[in-house]
């Protein structure tokens, strides 16, 4: 009788340390958002988003499901970075890198599942696509938008991107030469809607 009190109690205690350890790491992981997204507001490029937990396996963030909300973050950090650099002296190099490291983030999320990020990711991924080329309507930058309203027939930014994609493609069809009449793309991206990416994170 004694023995099995003792395990019962060896079980309850251990029980509390997990439970203490759980609000441990549900406190850091709540903090390392808050912190992340007050830093990214000041510096996008500085932005972190990940927690110390103490638990293996991180209990509390597959309980918070921190892991879609956190990769949108990141992709929208990256896509922040690399839009933000110049061509430079490296002939840009390193802005086609940032942008491909951008793209495989957003492309994740795209595939996450969940329509309202997957919508804004896709949205940004078309931005990526139509200002690597500046002043070329493309493809992959329709596609993206298309794909970016049928997750979120909401999302405006993503509708007004499609629509503008559309209008330059007309325009640009009913012209003589391609390149006539319809502008650098540097005119058009602050009505992309790219705006303020990702503001609030």
């Amino acid at each position: 009788m004694r023995a099995s009190r003792l395990a019962v109690a060896s079980a309850l205690a251990a029980l509390a340390v997990a439970l203490a350890l759980l609000a441990y790491d549900l406190v850091a992981w709540d903090d390392a958002l808050t912190q992340g997204d007050r830093t990214y507001t000041a510096d996008p490029s500085g932005a972190r988003w990940s927690a110390t937990t103490v638990l293996p396996r991180d209990p509390a963030g597959a309980f918070l499901r921190v892991g879609d909300p956190v990769a949108l973050r990141r992709a929208v950090r990256s896509f922040v970075v690399s839009v933000d650099v110049p061509r430079g002296l490296d002939n840009g190099l390193r802005r086609a890198q940032l942008r491909a490291r951008a793209d495989v983030a957003l492309t994740g999320v795209v595939a996450s599942g969940d329509p309202s990020a997957a919508s804004q990711a896709a949205n940004l991924a078309g931005v990526l696509a139509e200002t690597a080329l500046e002043g070329t309507a493309t493809d992959r930058g329709r596609a993206a938008f298309e794909a970016a309203v049928r997750a979120d027939p909401t999302n405006a930014d993503a509708a007004y991107n499609l629509e503008l994609i559309l209008r330059r493609a007309k325009v640009v069809g009913t012209r003589e030469g391609p390149g006539s009449g319809s502008g650098p793309r540097g005119q058009a991206e602050p009505g992309a809607g790219s705006g303020q990416p990702g503001e609030g994170y």
